[in-house]
């Protein structure tokens, strides 16, 4: 069975355009989906929401998908059923289907009647998806949010830290910039847990050689430098950039947490070769 669909705009002077297209299949899908056979740029039309069926004994049956329900004939429906030799008019959000048979295929009509609700082809997408809509109602819980998230990881965690920055030890409570910390100290640095300060000397900084060194008085000779610098291959523009950020937060090439990894959870520390 053939499936004859009409496409019907009109040009600003009232000029009908009908654009055609046959589909040699026995069933159309319709929704706002770009895989649909009938694709309708609607945002109140599910992505998927209905099918278009010639049955083998002349009718022809339109249901919806997921219950979604579409109108037909001034009626709100799931399913329908258009027998031999009638016809239907159906909507699906601001689309009107108009649906005939003949003897050889079936005939869709496909009008928009009305202002397609809330798409780009009826109104700017920048007030579409803005909250100047919605008014107060909307931008205040969206503002307390934002303050409140700000508030909690971000002031919060600095005061702690500028409190407590130059102290040798901390009370065994919560303390706001832990929020900060990604896991644990390895099992070998799990003393200093109370102690941020002996590795992390200043906020938005990256644990400096001085630090490690301070603790760490025997440590053997380690890669050459040149040898380092090769495994890491060629430089390229994003690796620049990457160093770049990393030395803006105190983290040069070839600094010692480039290979030994805190805050890992409370295991053993590889051994360094």
């Amino acid at each position: 069975m053939i499936f004859t669909v009409h496409h019907v705009s009109f040009t600003n002077d009232g000029r009908e355009i009908i654009r055609s297209k046959d589909y040699d299949q026995p069933t159309l899908s319709v929704g706002r989906g770009p895989s649909c056979d009938i694709a309708l740029p609607d945002v109140s039309v599910p992505l998927d929401h209905a099918r278009i069926t010639a049955n083998a004994d002349g009718t022809i049956s339109v249901d919806a998908i997921a219950g979604a329900p579409f109108m037909a004939n001034g009626r709100s429906v799931t399913t329908l059923k258009i027998g031999r030799g009638d016809g239907a008019v159906i909507n699906f959000g601001s689309h009107e289907f108009i649906i005939s048979r003949t003897a050889e295929d079936v005939a869709i009509r496909v009008e928009r009647k009305s202002a397609v609700a809330d798409s780009s082809e009826a109104k700017d997408s920048k007030f579409v998806f803005s909250l100047g809509k919605a008014g107060g109602k909307m931008r205040l819980p969206a503002w307390i949010l934002v303050v409140t998230i700000l508030a909690t990881l971000l002031v919060w965690p600095i005061w702690t830290w500028s409190n407590f920055h130059m102290a040798k030890s901390r009370a065994d409570t919560f303390h706001a910039d832990q929020s900060w910390s990604s896991g644990k100290l390895s099992l070998g640095h799990a003393s200093l847990a109370k102690d941020c300060q002996a590795c992390h000397e200043n906020a938005f900084e990256s644990v400096r050689d001085s630090s490690c060194v301070a603790c760490h008085t025997k440590v053997h000779d380690h890669a050459d430098p040149k040898s380092l610098m090769g495994a890491k291959g060629e430089p390229n523009p994003f690796r620049q950039v990457l160093n770049a950020t990393s030395r803006m937060f105190n983290r040069p090439e070839n600094s010692c947490v480039d290979c030994h990894m805190e805050h890992e959870g409370a295991v053993s520390a590889p051994p360094t070769p």
